[in-house]
């Protein structure tokens, strides 16, 4: 599975790491996420816990880490379901 978002910053000097398009693609293996500035790859096991919002996926790196996800970034509802 494979989606793209934008995402937005308030620090200018940071817009590298923030700003822009950012893909994730997930797989059984592992979890890819790429941006104009980085393209870092990380296991599955990496990932602590998973929780979601109404609106968002969060994946846990730790205690006060995690990939947010946007529920909107899904086409399809069947990716929806943790």
């Amino acid at each position: 599975m494979k989606f793209s978002m934008r995402r937005v910053a308030s620090n200018p000097s940071s817009k590298k790491l923030f700003l822009g398009t950012r893909t994730i693609k997930f797989s059984d293996e592992n979890i890819r996420i790429k941006t104009a500035a980085s393209d870092s790859t990380m296991d599955w096991s990496t990932i602590q816990k998973m929780s979601q919002s109404k609106k968002s996926y969060f994946l846990h790196l730790r205690d006060i880490q995690a990939i947010i996800v946007s529920k909107r970034a899904f086409k399809n509802e069947e990716y929806l379901k943790i």
